[in-house]
């Protein structure tokens, strides 16, 4: 209520489905309705939302010609993928993503299906073409038996075993709202929206990885580095990253999840990125909630670095839906500069790094898949 007061703006938070609910590809379910299709109800439950916000927001004093979506995560990546379908019609004017997913799906609907059949349905005792089997069961049975390796998320080094070609992609092109792979429709821009994308420095930093060791040596660190992937195959790695907690959680997060979406935005015609640097709680690291966090104040800041931070990125995010304009300086905007959120707000040519994994192959090869 009170950002809504002081911002002037009205916040809707929709919900739709997820899961095996939201978005199973099923030979079954194609055949049993019209268009023959399955999969991604969960992006069409978020666009009947968003069309409803666009009739209905002028009875809450809103304008139905200035409406702003926040994405964050599984959300942004949901969003990304409606941006590019020719189904947004003119349901919202832009979009801020927060650390969604770079990868979107590049195979066929049939060949999703049998992936859904062979890795998921056949564990339920029904066959590819008995739709009535699937509707019989329970919601509780329905998500017991969904595969782990489909939940799996990625926020580690890249594994020596991990086989980037076997990763689960719950959307799936649909024919419906994804016809085709999405940058296609970027290499055309046809977006008709404005589009911000953007992360934290270590979202991919968690809690279980934290606590993996006592206190994250150097030589611990430089182990766990030896033991991944990458073992030794990246020259002066240790001049780019510190071999401590904070190191580790920028690497994995610069593979994972920041290098691969600011090689999106760079697709994307006039996108802006950003980068969240301010760190807070006990990880001592930019986490990737902290964005968002601090953009609905979700989180009370603790510090005056923190204050001056929740200014910082609450001033670029409303102006941006006020006015639709993100860069503060106009005179030093850039498509290829980085605005990096600190204390303050800094753009920067490129995004440190970024350059080794794209040169190396491990972006966006390894990049994180929601």
């Amino acid at each position: 209520p009170r950002l809504a007061r002081i911002r002037d703006v009205i916040f809707v938070r929709p919900n739709f489905r997820m899961g095996v609910l939201g978005y199973l590809a099923a030979k079954a379910l194609t055949n049993s309705t019209y268009p023959h299709t399955s999969g991604n109800y969960g992006l069409l439950d978020a666009v009947e939302a968003l069309r409803w916000v666009k009739n209905n927001i002028v009875h809450f004093a809103g304008d139905p010609k200035a409406i702003t979506v926040l994405g964050h995560r599984a959300g942004a990546t949901m969003l990304t993928a409606i941006a590019a379908s020719h189904k947004v019609e003119d349901l919202f004017a832009q979009a801020w993503l927060s650390s969604g997913s770079a990868i979107f799906p590049g195979i066929p609907l049939v060949e999703s299906e049998q992936q859904s059949q062979d890795q998921y349905i056949h564990k339920l005792n029904c066959n590819e073409r008995d739709d009535a089997c699937l509707r019989r069961l329970d919601v509780e049975e329905l998500i017991d038996n969904v595969p782990e390796s489909w939940m799996k998320v990625e926020h580690d080094l890249p594994r020596v075993d991990e086989n980037v070609e076997q990763k689960h992609q719950w959307l799936v092109q649909d024919g419906v709202i994804i016809k085709e792979h999405l940058s296609e429709v970027w290499k055309r821009g046809n977006l008709s929206v404005k589009v911000v994308i953007g992360t934290t420095a270590h979202a991919d930093a968690t809690k279980a990885l934290y606590e993996e060791k006592p206190e994250w040596t150097e030589e611990e660190v430089k182990a766990k580095i030896a033991n991944s992937m990458l073992g030794n195959n990246i020259t002066d790695l240790f001049k780019r990253y510190n071999a401590t907690w904070s190191g580790l959680a920028s690497m994995i997060s610069d593979i994972r999840t920041i290098c691969p979406l600011l090689n999106l935005a760079r697709q994307i015609p006039s996108t802006p990125f950003y980068v969240v640097t301010e760190p807070r709680g006990n990880l001592h690291v930019a986490d990737v909630n902290f964005d968002v966090d601090a953009i609905l104040e979700h989180y009370t800041p603790k510090t005056s670095e923190q204050r001056r931070y929740f200014a910082a990125i609450q001033q670029i995010f409303y102006r941006f839906v006020s006015l639709g304009k993100f860069d503060q300086h106009p005179s030093d905007a850039s498509n290829n500069k980085i605005l990096l959120i600190g204390q303050d707000a800094l753009t920067h040519p490129d995004y440190p790094n970024c350059d080794l994994w794209i040169a190396n192959d491990y972006v966006p090869r390894y990049a994180r898949i929601d």
